[in-house]
């Protein structure tokens, strides 16, 4: 849903994860700070695919990642026009600097570079 509500008619450099750490899940969210200081919202479209040919990506550092992938194509079974409101973490998206996010990915490319500390 985050990815469906961005106007991606600016240069977003969107991060996102969902993950679990000892059996508790944690989201995050974030688009370059000038960007998120615009409001970049706009209804978009979510696409609902089968599960079929999905698997999740492997744990990084001990978390267990929840995002999927196919490496084939996949045809929609469904679609929801949403709305950026419905996004129940519309508040809690962050901004960040992409300089800052580009450096510590090349610093240690498997670690969460959009962590502080």
């Amino acid at each position: 849903m985050f990815d469906a509500i961005l106007n991606r008619d600016r240069p977003l450099s969107p991060v996102n994860s969902c993950s679990d750490i000892a059996g508790e899940t944690f989201y995050y969210f974030s688009i370059s700070r000038p960007v998120l200081d615009l409001g970049p919202w706009q209804e978009g479209t979510i696409y609902l695919l089968s599960a079929e040919g999905f698997e999740h990506q492997p744990p990084i550092r001990g978390a267990r990642q929840r995002q999927v992938a196919k490496l084939g194509p996949a045809e929609p079974v469904a679609k929801i026009r949403v709305r950026p409101e419905e996004f129940p973490f519309l508040n809690d998206v962050r901004g960040h600097d992409v300089a800052v996010v580009q450096a510590r990915s090349a610093a240690d490319p498997d670690g969460f570079p959009w962590v502080d500390g």
